[in-house]
């Protein structure tokens, strides 16, 4: 027995070792469930009942089905995914081989766009999927099937790709309009309307020309009785001459009461 134990210690640590590369697995019947890991690829002979596994059965289908599976949804795409009807992704299956609903669908893409959400948040997004990186890749296919288990019923991941590569470009637009219309409302708030400039203008060059008419000294004829005139805040080019004549008597008026 303890021979037995030992031989199935060395052979999974053998197994553990193998790098996951390709489309290598490590059989789930050897590995704990700590040990299982969302991006580690599953096997084909697990799963019996998915069709389409490889991504070229998956084409040789579309291909055979082209008027029921392909012109059909898409002239009536939008009523039949309103009545939770799987319309674009019925490459997606469950265990038994079922193809997933509607509904699923539905959820899988806003998921898949919330993922791209936060990559923009990171910064500027790929313009094309094809364009991404291998970190935003990885990210994005570990957050997908482990949110999504069926997702990772295929080899390489293929499904998930797929949705990205049907789903991403219009996102990307979408985003790309909003990122313009949020720009240029930015651009509006930071300049001054010109109504705005010309009143600070005006404002500018009425306190300059603004002349305080301060601590004059008015006597009478014989040079007694002097007094200062009282302080007042004139634009004296606002003002006429008759005016400026009138600001002076008023002036002399003011000594005398």
């Amino acid at each position: 027995m303890t021979t037995q134990s030992d031989a199935y210690s060395a052979l999974l640590k053998t197994i553990r070792s193998l790098p996951l590369t390709g489309t290598t697995a490590i059989p789930a019947e050897l590995m704990t469930n700590q040990e299982v890991s969302a991006s580690a690829p599953l096997r084909q002979e697990d799963y019996p009942n998915i069709k389409f596994w490889f991504k070229r059965q998956w084409i040789g289908f579309s291909n055979d089905h082209l008027t029921n599976a392909i012109s059909g949804p898409q002239a009536r795409g939008r009523s039949r995914a309103a009545q939770g009807i799987n319309v674009t992704m019925q490459y997606v299956e469950l265990e038994d081989g079922t193809i997933i609903s509607g509904d699923r669908a539905t959820e899988i893409r806003k998921f898949a766009r919330a993922i791209w959400v936060s990559f923009s948040k990171a910064g500027t997004p790929p313009s094309k999927w094809g364009q991404a990186d291998i970190q935003t890749r990885q990210q994005y296919l570990h957050a997908m099937g482990s949110h999504f288990t069926e997702l990772r019923l295929c080899d390489l991941e293929w499904k998930a790709e797929q949705i990205a590569t049907n789903n991403y470009p219009s996102w990307y637009t979408n985003w790309l309009s909003k990122r313009d219309v949020q720009d240029l409302k930015q651009e509006n708030d930071d300049v001054p309307s010109l109504q705005t400039k010309r009143s600070r203008k005006a404002s500018a060059k009425f306190a300059a020309k603004r002349t305080k008419l301060e601590g004059a000294v008015i006597s009478d004829d014989k040079g007694e009785n002097c007094k200062v005139a009282p302080t007042l805040d004139i634009d004296i080019d606002m003002l006429g001459a008759a005016s400026q004549v009138g600001v002076q008597c008023f002036l002399l008026s003011s000594l005398y009461m």
